[in-house]
């Protein structure tokens, strides 16, 4: 073999082991997001709805308490990192100041998006007992101040 060729080899060899290294770390990433107790879980947003190629859209953006994100579309990883530590106190201040009472008293009163093709989103806050489920089909939300306009925030910065 002349040296083109094993240079060829080698550099295949490693690119092969790289490519391996890099699946199995992003498996068992998804394996750890799979098995979290729901403790550690500050929020999950879930949009359904609309026709994407193989089927209805989905996605799913989850924030732990630690600040931690994970971000899919239609059951594929897209974005993890970590939230900017003033947005994720913010964010806390805002859930822990939030009357969910109030703003499930307000029922909303349109047409689902997902009855013409959009999305239905549906935001789960998670607490030592329990969680607080909320879709903007079900309930009129304030998107212009307060917890659902940081979430916004949030989410385009994300998705940036």
């Amino acid at each position: 073999m002349n040296k083109l060729n094993i240079t060829f080899v080698t550099l295949l060899i490693i690119a092969l082991v790289g490519g391996v290294f890099v699946y199995l770390i992003i498996d068992n990433s998804k394996e750890n997001i799979e098995n979290i107790s729901n403790s550690e879980i500050l929020i999950k947003i879930e949009a359904t709805g609309g026709l994407c190629p193989y089927g209805e859209c989905n996605s799913e953006l989850i924030i732990f308490n630690n600040g931690f994100y994970n971000s899919s579309t239609n059951n594929k990883q897209e974005k993890v990192g970590n939230l900017d530590e003033i947005d994720l106190l913010d964010l806390k201040q805002l859930i822990k100041n939030s009357n969910f009472k109030d703003i499930k008293s307000k029922p909303f009163t349109g047409t689902c998006p997902i009855a013409y093709d959009g999305q239905e989103d549906i935001y789960t806050f998670f607490f030592d007992k329990g969680t607080e489920s909320i879709s903007d089909c079900n309930y009129e939300l304030n998107y212009d101040e307060g917890l659902f306009a940081k979430l916004i925030e949030i989410k385009t910065i994300i998705n940036s």
